[in-house]
């Protein structure tokens, strides 16, 4: 029985390594953060990806400050188009 806990638990760190990884792939990008509670946090930089005490965190900055999320937190994130801005300005 406890070899099957065992097993468990080191998917559970193989997984966490894993989101972690996907989560740093966000890092300096403009992207929408969608949590699990069906709240969206909108155009925000991810600064990075930090954890401590097997509690991985994403931090962002917004242009009223920073803050950050658990990433057990988020449902999903969404890229944002960096050359959003830039269509508008095309001369037709």
């Amino acid at each position: 029985m406890s070899k099957d806990s065992s097993i468990s638990d080191r998917n559970v760190h193989n997984l966490r390594i894993f989101y972690m990884k996907v989560a740093k792939s966000y890092v300096g990008r403009n992207v929408n953060l969608h949590l699990k509670d069906n709240s969206v946090i909108i155009n925000v930089v991810v600064t990075d990806v930090k954890a401590r005490r097997k509690n991985p965190k994403l931090h962002y900055r917004t242009p009223k400050g920073s803050d950050e999320v658990r990433l057990r937190d988020l449902d999903w994130v969404q890229p944002l188009n960096p050359f959003l801005n830039a269509w508008g300005n095309e001369k037709a």
